[in-house]
């Protein structure tokens, strides 16, 4: 009688092992297709970058741009022109990133008397970080505008500027100049 109340028991717990298993851990079609259903926004976020990041894009020609800095109490103007340009604008939650493309980008950054001109066949400018980056730049410096002939000639592979609150920082790589000591601003 043991012995059969025991194999009694025993088929129980297995019967009842299976049904647990059968429709509680064993998921089915219908139980994967809820998850993908709960999951959706989810991966909407992850994936779809209209959802989490807005573009916009224009494309622009004859395009002049200006813009003022200071060094302590001096004011300087920095001009950008391009015969094309394509401004591309992403927003990432609260912060908007703008890039404006140029193709070719001829820049005149005045400092004081000091005049310099630099050209390229194609730049970005970068805001909020103010910074213009060009690939094969032309570049002189003359002491005034009025001054046809530069006391500076360079060329470069790759030139960039940041503006800060303090200060415009110039960084050239692959800098090939000649300079005229005659016509340097003292």
């Amino acid at each position: 009688m043991l012995k059969r109340s025991f194999y009694l028991s025993f088929a129980f717990l297995i019967g009842l092992w299976i049904l647990i298993l059968t429709n509680f851990v064993i998921l089915d079609s219908s139980d994967y297709e809820e998850f993908e259903k709960m999951m959706e926004p989810v991966v909407r976020i992850h994936s779809d970058s209209t959802f989490y990041t807005k573009k916009a894009q224009q494309r622009r020609k004859g395009v002049q741009k200006d813009i003022w800095y200071s060094e302590g109490k001096a004011r300087y103007h920095f001009q950008l022109k391009s015969e094309h340009s394509e401004l591309d604008l992403a927003q990432r939650k609260q912060k908007v990133d703008v890039i404006e493309h140029f193709q070719p980008v001829f820049c005149t950054i005045e400092e004081g008397e000091d005049i310099r001109h630099f050209f390229a066949r194609n730049g970005a400018y970068e805001f909020p970080e103010h910074r213009l980056w060009a690939d094969e730049v032309e570049m002189t410096f003359h002491k005034s505008f009025e001054q046809d002939i530069p006391y500076f000639r360079g060329d470069a592979e790759k030139v960039s500027f940041t503006m800060d609150q303090v200060k415009l920082s110039f960084k050239a790589e692959h800098l090939r100049a000649r300079i005229d000591l005659e016509r340097m601003p003292h």
